[in-house]
């Protein structure tokens, strides 16, 4: 079970960005003060607008409850599907999964169970309203998700990747050099799972989390970036950035990605260098790689 709270589900939003989360981050965030500011500001915006046209036909108390209930029962539910996502994402790593067919599997419940209450507790149903405009209501429900994910849930997180970052990881497969002994084997612990260094591409901080990706896949536990490097020397990588990382040997060099300075990785996957830290970054290239290509 824990695995799969750990697990990359490695959904793709609504406008086809791949998020990597897992559930354990998932829900994380209901502890996040960031999370409940915009979940009000949702909620008020729902009840302002009354996108199902049933705020006439309740009782003003009821129809307050049933937005606060039913937004509980959305993310109750999305938390299920997730779980459902990272089983199905252990045997079927590269299927693309998308946040909104996630969405619309939990809304439908959602509905139904509102329904169920409101009927028990006023002795009406207004399940036509609601199932009636099931995609009017998705698109809704997509369309904040999509800013809570830009704007809220991962925030500084610098550029977009040109490439999947998983279009990397077969290009580390094998030793950088033909023929030449395999390096004394070294574990870094990620809280308390332990990853190996030869494996790894990169450390990225998320909130209270940190997701390692591997020659092997991907990882997001949780722990504190600061706690991991230190367990690091500096021939061994390079912090790029206050939530980055990098392993020396996925590095192929310096360059630019939407006017901004990034490392770039063997496979095309570009990571943020933040421009205080440019030239520590630029130095650190010139005495492990040879100096900035």
């Amino acid at each position: 079970m824990k695995a799969l709270l750990y697990q990359d589900l490695g959904l793709i939003d609504l406008t086809g960005r791949r998020i990597h989360i897992c559930v354990a981050l998932f829900a994380s965030q209901c502890t996040q003060r960031q999370t409940w500011r915009y979940l009000a500001l949702v909620l008020i915006v729902l009840l302002a607008a009354d996108p199902v046209a049933v705020s006439d036909r309740v009782p003003r108390a009821a129809y307050f409850s049933a937005w606060v209930f039913g937004l509980g029962s959305y993310f109750g539910s999305q938390f299920l599907l997730m779980l459902g996502v990272a089983a199905l994402r252990r045997s079927l790593p590269r299927m693309p999964v998308y946040w909104p067919v996630v969405s619309f599997f939990a809304l439908g419940p959602t509905l139904l169970l509102l329904d169920h209450v409101l009927r028990r507790g006023l002795g009406s149903s207004i399940s036509p309203q609601l199932l009636s405009n099931i995609f009017y209501l998705l698109i809704i429900a997509a369309v904040f998700e999509t800013i809570f994910m830009r704007f809220v849930f991962i925030p500084d997180e610098g550029p977009e990747h040109p490439r999947d970052p998983e279009d990397a990881l077969d290009a580390l497969d094998t030793p950088d050099t033909p023929g030449a002994p395999a390096p004394e084997r070294r574990v870094l612990h990620i809280g308390a799972h332990p990853v190996p260094l030869d494996e790894l591409i990169y450390l990225e901080a998320r909130q209270h989390h940190v997701c390692a990706a591997l020659a092997s896949g991907s990882l997001t536990l949780r722990s504190r970036l600061a706690d991991v490097l230190a367990q690091t020397a500096p021939e061994d990588g390079v912090q790029t950035h206050r939530s980055w990382w990098v392993a020396r040997r996925a590095i192929e060099g310096l360059g630019h990605h939407g006017g901004k300075p990034v490392v770039l990785l063997k496979g095309g996957v570009a990571v943020p260098v933040a421009r205080g830290r440019l030239d520590e970054v630029e130095r650190w290239c010139a005495g492990h790689l040879g100096g900035p290509q």
